[in-house]
């Protein structure tokens, strides 16, 4: 859902995407090899972004914003004397602009002041996790995500930016058991995958292929079976044959 900014004339942050898909990130760890991390789309909580276009303490932002100058629009709308709550939601909006335009680390950054406001406090942890894995900032990345401990849609994503980030730095054992608690419980009805489940599966089976063997293919078969279009590009269909 794209964030609401009623009076202004500039456009809007591009949507993140439809919702359970799954861009991953590459991001390389030292000893590690390349781990594609996800960046979720999960964009309810633009819903509580007021409309801040028409407020003269952000009259000048919005000319930078205009402009297209992404970097003095955060600027000003993080250095602007807003109430904490208003200033937490202006913080937000400018990580998504941020985050829009290329700029993690500034992205990350004003994602944690918005964390200041109770409203954002986990989806903020959340989205500065994101960013942060973006900037290969792989614990600190891990960090914020472990914040998120109640607000869905954002917990089950949130648990998979720390397995990511502990398989990225080494930490086979953290990821195989945070993976094994994401897709605990797939033999229930198909409407209740979580979400990446069939990536998830995939590299768990193959973590686990020589210590738990009929896991793995249990694993194997459901994403074959399920969703045999990714079954096809992730190696599923060979890993299991």
């Amino acid at each position: 859902m794209a964030v609401a900014t009623t009076g202004w004339s500039c456009k809007k942050p591009p949507p993140a995407g439809e919702a359970g898909a799954a861009s991953p990130v590459t991001v390389a760890s030292a000893g590690a090899g390349a781990v594609p991390m996800a960046q979720p789309a999960v964009e309810n909580t633009r819903r509580r972004v007021d409309p801040i276009g028409q407020d003269p303490l952000l009259a000048a932002a919005k000319t930078r914003l205009d402009a297209g100058d992404v970097e003095g629009f955060a600027s000003l709308v993080l250095a602007a004397p807003l109430p904490p709550e208003r200033a937490a939601r202006a913080a937000y909006l400018a990580g998504m602009w941020l985050s829009t335009s290329g700029r993690p680390d500034a992205a990350a950054a004003a994602f944690d002041r918005a964390t200041q406001g109770a409203a954002l406090a986990e989806p903020a942890s959340y989205h500065a996790a994101l960013e942060l894995v973006k900037a290969s900032r792989l614990p600190e990345a891990a960090e914020r995500a472990a914040r998120v401990q109640s607000t869905r849609p954002y917990l089950p994503e949130a648990r998979l930016v720390v397995a990511d980030a502990a398989l990225a730095a080494g930490s086979r054992d953290e990821a195989k058991r945070l993976y094994q608690q994401h897709v605990k419980g797939l033999s229930g009805a198909q409407k209740s995958r979580p979400v990446r489940w069939a990536d998830v599966s995939v590299r768990l089976a193959k973590m686990i292929a020589e210590s738990e063997p009929k896991e793995a293919r249990q694993l194997l078969r459901r994403v074959v079976v399920e969703a045999p279009v990714f079954a096809r590009t992730s190696g599923a269909f060979e890993l299991h044959a």
